[in-house]
């Protein structure tokens, strides 16, 4: 997995920065570019007019300038040529535009001098514009696109801006080297490789990168980033990473008007990609050494942050599980909620020493969406021990598999079926061994299968068992087993394995347990190697149920008659069964087959 060059796939952008008001009128763009795929229109160049928002591909955005005399610089990069706009109220013009035909990475700085814009290519200066109308002009950091106007398509590496127009040999001298981090003038660069990030002229290691994809979730997604600013951790060394679906909501508004102690990177996709490739995305920006997946609607702790580096210091490939003691807690009151839902909101606000009554008055009389946490509240943890709930698969985890085998999972076989990326951390470069998750579509198993596949390269797996973190509780979503059955079979079809496949046994009518999934197991694999020449036909065919039984879960079938009396071996697999049976060692093996038989 490669984090430099970072590819564009014509569907996102990211905002970083809008305007970036400390850098007035003098100030410079470097980096590596490789466009792919279209040209863009090459318009006259003028100091007037709208002629950006149609036929670009903007590799950088043109932020629009807050007031009528200030403009936002872009720069639309397609096979064709380089044209560089400024974005201001009723005016976006090309002020310059340079036909050059790209089929290969180039290299290419953008020199503002007291307005003026300067290009160089391959460190050759090649051309001027014109100088801008404007008092004011400013860069940006909005990578790949520009909504609705374009999005840059093609890779890109080594991206610099200074706080001052670089001379042609400052250009050329510096184009084929990385930066330290140290040098005057420099405003904002990134290194995945380094964990180094230069932003707003000061450099730093970044520790951790939280990725949060996010879908039609605001206002929970904001409660969360707001919970995420009081944290023990040191901040400065802390990026998120919002991964924004092609939400219809007000989630674009956050990177537009909050600002954040740590730095703030906003994905926004054009279309829906779905979780898997958000969290890919989230992957390739991120440059901390620890990841975080977080769900977007989930509070968390002051020591959220700290207790998952904490987990890392002493391993490196360990795998710190968040998702177990989730709490359930009603941030605000939404007319989708289900009756359930509204009995149990009204319970827990009437214990709680707030006064709720005037917000569910003021629901009643116009039922919209209406906030019960504010800023402040989601910092409060007190509170929120107050109004959260235990959710039932805290209850259920907790009798199934802590009870029996701890916070470090010992002796449970499969722990990575707790890979869930509501609330899990791993470092970013054993992740980068491991690969990207399975963009399968619909819900469910792409994250098990990466914790899979980190589970047999050697993950050490531990519970988090202090953290607390609280889930805001939103309408129930339609019924997401068919979903779920369908990406379990791609799982096991792709890990053609006992340990995969035994799953099939907790999903099926009458399902086992975990706890009973893991004696099952356990006893298998005994029994194989104990009896590695013996009772063949019965694993053999043990093995096969549970392949059925995926297939058909899968495929919306019935999930019965698994193994019919008419099959041809039938007697001799009961005969091995009851051999099996008298020996008395392995009767969990014996229940999890008779079982799949009954169905």
């Amino acid at each position: 997995m490669r984090h430099e060059p970072i590819s564009f796939s014509g569907n996102e952008s990211t905002t970083i920065q809008n305007v970036i008001r400390e850098l007035p009128n003098s100030f410079t763009y470097e980096f590596w570019v490789k466009p792919a795929g279209a040209g863009i229109r090459l318009d006259a160049e003028s100091s007037y007019g709208i002629y950006g928002n149609t036929g670009q591909l903007y590799f950088i955005g043109p932020a629009c300038g807050e007031q009528g005399d200030e403009a936002g610089v872009g720069i639309s990069i397609g096979v064709n040529g380089i044209s560089v706009y400024e974005h201001s109220i009723d005016h976006l013009p090309a002020v310059l535009v340079y036909p050059v035909s790209i089929s290969q990475w180039i290299h290419v700085a953008l020199v503002y001098q007291d307005q003026v814009p300067s290009l160089y290519v391959n460190g050759r200066f090649v051309k001027k514009g014109l100088p801008s109308i404007k008092s004011k002009v400013y860069p940006s950091l909005i990578l790949g696109g520009c909504s609705p106007y374009g999005c840059f398509q093609g890779e890109m590496k080594e991206l610099r801006i200074w706080n001052h127009a670089r001379t042609p040999g400052q250009v050329s001298c510096c184009m084929h080297s990385s930066l330290s981090g140290e040098e005057i003038g420099l405003y904002w660069y990134s290194n995945g490789k380094s964990n180094l990030l230069v932003h707003q002229g000061w450099k730093r290691t970044m520790e951790v990168s939280l990725v949060l994809p996010s879908y039609n979730r605001y206002p929970y997604n904001l409660l969360t980033l707001y919970s995420l600013q009081n944290q023990t951790f040191d901040l400065s060394k802390v990026e998120v990473i919002m991964v924004d679906n092609a939400s219809g909501d007000s989630t674009p508004s956050i990177a537009q008007k909050n600002g954040f102690p740590f730095v703030f990177k906003y994905i926004k996709c054009e279309q829906n990609v779905g979780r898997p490739r958000s969290r890919n995305m989230g992957i390739r920006a991120a440059i901390g050494k620890i990841i975080i997946f977080l769900d977007a609607e989930v509070l968390v702790g002051p020591d959220f942050i700290e207790q998952h580096v904490l987990a890392h210091q002493r391993r490196d490939r360990q795998i710190a599980i968040g998702t177990i003691h989730l709490r359930g807690v009603y941030s605000l009151i939404h007319p989708g909620f289900s009756s359930v839902q509204f009995e149990q909101m009204k319970a827990l606000m009437s214990k709680c020493k707030r006064d709720y009554t005037k917000k569910w008055r003021k629901y009643i009389s116009n039922p919209q969406i209406s906030t019960l946490l504010n800023k402040e509240d989601v910092g409060n943890v007190q509170l929120l021990n107050a109004l959260s709930f235990m959710k039932p698969h805290e209850e259920y985890y907790q009798k199934e598999v802590l009870q029996h085998h701890g916070d470090h999972l010992s002796g449970f076989m499969f722990p990575w079926i707790f890979f869930y990326t509501g609330n899990i951390s791993v470092r970013r470069s054993f992740l980068g061994q491991a690969g990207f998750f399975e963009e399968w579509d619909g819900y469910g198993w792409d994250d098990v299968e990466m914790g899979y596949r980190l589970f047999t390269m050697g993950a050490l797996f531990v519970n988090l068992g202090s953290m607390r973190t609280y889930h805001q509780e939103h309408p129930i979503s339609a019924s997401i087993v068919d979903e779920a059955n369908l990406n379990y079979y791609k799982f096991q079809m792709k890990h053609k394995v006992i340990d995969v496949q035994i799953f099939a046994l907790n999903l099926i009518p009458n399902a086992k347990t975990l706890y009973e999934l893991n004696q099952i197991l356990t006893q298998y694999k005994a029994l194989c190697q104990e009896n590695p020449r013996e009772f063949g036909l019965f694993k053999q065919t043990f093995v096969s149920l549970l392949e059925r039984a995926s297939y058909r879960l899968a495929h919306k079938l019935d999930v019965t008659k698994l193994l019919p009396p008419d099959e041809p071996s039938y007697l001799k697999i009961q005969e091995e069964k009851a051999r099996i049976g008298q020996m008395r060692r392995y009767p969990m093996v014996i229940d999890g087959f008779e079982t799949l038989c009954k169905l």
